[in-house]
C-alpha cells in the first residue's frame, strides 16, 4: 500500500469519520423496531452515502489522492490541494467510476453487481424524484448490501489496531447494542452464512466462528480467515483446527498453532458448541492432538 501523504492523509481522516457516521445511522434505521417507511428511506440515503465514501476510501488508500480526484486536480500543488478540501472545492470522479475502480478488488459476484445496481437506481429516485416503496424491500436489501459488499470495504480502520484483527471487530465498530440487534437479524446472519458457502468454501471448509459461533468463518486464497458475521479475523497458518469429541464438529477445535510446540499444551475452543479443551503436539510425530485423548498416530 502507497505510504500517505499529506492529501491523502487528510481525505482519509476525513472520508474515514463521515463514512463512520453514515453507517452507523443506516444500522440504526435498519434495525429499528418500525420497519416503516421513515427507517427506510434514512437507511437507503445512509447506506449509500456510506457506500460511496468507503468506496472512495478504498481508492485513496490504495492509489491516492489521483484515483479519486477530477483531472483538473492533477496539476494542482500539494498546498492547493488542501486548500481545496478545506473550502469543500475539491472534485471527486463519479460514483459510477470509483465504484468500477473499487470493484477490482472485491469478490463481487453478479449477484452482488445487480444489488448495487438496484440500491444505486433506488437512492437515485429517492433524491431526484421522490420513492414510492415497499419499506421492507428496501431494509432487507440493505442488509444483504451490509453483509456482500460493505463489510468487504475498509471500515476497520476506524478501529484502535488492537480491536481489527482477532477480536469481534464489528462489534467493536458499531458498539454492542447495535451489534445484538444485527446478529439477531435472521436475514444478516442467514446472508453470510450463504456467501460463506456460496464463494468461499473452495478456498477451504467454512468452520465455526471462534469468537461468535457462526458457521461462516472463512478462508480466503491467502490462507487469512475471517468470520463473515463478526469479522473475528486471523493471519494464514495462525490457528489449527481438530475434530471436536463434545459435538462432533469436523475441524470445530480451535487453537493457537504457532505456540502449541512451545508448550505442554494451549487452550482449545470448539467454535460451534463452544467447550473448552486443551491441546497439545505429540514429541514424537511432531502432530498435533486433544490433550485428552493422545495422540492419533502414534502411542506417545
Amino acid at each position: 500500500m502507497k505510504p500517505a501523504d499529506p492529501v491523502d492523509a487528510e481525505l482519509i481522516r476525513r472520508l474515514q469519520k463521515t463514512s463512520r457516521h453514515f453507517l452507523l445511522h443506516a444500522l440504526e434505521h435498519a434495525l429499528a423496531d418500525e420497519r416503516n417507511e421513515t427507517n427506510a428511506l434514512q437507511t437507503l440515503a445512509n447506506i449509500q452515502a456510506a457506500l460511496e465514501l468507503l468506496t472512495k476510501l478504498r481508492i485513496v488508500r490504495t492509489v491516492g489522492w489521483q484515483g479519486i480526484a477530477v483531472a483538473s486536480l492533477h496539476t494542482k500543488t500539494q498546498a492547493e490541494l488542501l486548500q481545496s478540501i478545506h473550502d469543500g472545492q475539491f472534485k471527486s470522479i463519479a460514483f459510477w467510476e470509483s465504484r468500477k475502480k473499487a470493484s477490482s478488488t472485491l469478490l463481487l459476484n453478479a449477484q452482488d453487481l445487480q444489488l448495487l445496481d438496484d440500491f444505486q437506481n433506488r437512492r437515485n429516485q429517492l433524491m431526484h424524484l421522490g420513492l414510492d416503496m415497499d419499506p421492507e424491500t428496501v431494509l432487507d436489501e440493505s442488509i444483504w448490501l451490509l453483509v456482500r459488499v460493505i463489510t468487504q470495504l475498509d471500515w476497520k480502520v476506524n478501529l484502535r489496531a488492537q480491536d481489527q484483527y482477532l477480536s469481534n471487530s464489528l462489534k467493536q465498530f458499531i458498539g454492542l447494542d447495535l451489534y445484538q440487534k444485527l446478529i439477531e437479524k435472521t436475514s444478516y446472519v442467514d446472508e453470510a452464512i450463504d456467501r460463506a458457502y456460496d464463494d468461499f468454501d473452495r478456498f477451504g471448509p467454512v468452520r465455526c466462528c471462534l469468537a461468535c459461533g457462526s458457521d461462516a468463518m472463512v478462508e480466503s486464497e491467502h490462507g487469512d480467515l475471517r468470520c463473515l458475521v463478526c469479522h473475528f479475523e486471523a493471519g494464514p497458518f495462525t490457528m489449527g483446527f481438530l475434530d471436536c469429541p463434545a459435538c462432533g464438529r469436523k475441524e470445530g477445535v480451535i487453537y493457537d498453532v504457532l505456540n502449541v510446540g512451545d508448550n505442554p499444551s494451549v487452550p482449545g475452543k470448539c467454535g460451534s458448541c463452544r467447550t473448552m479443551m486443551d491441546v497439545s503436539r505429540c514429541t514424537a510425530c511432531k502432530g498435533d492432538h486433544l490433550t485428552s485423548a493422545g495422540c492419533q498416530f502414534c502411542a506417545d
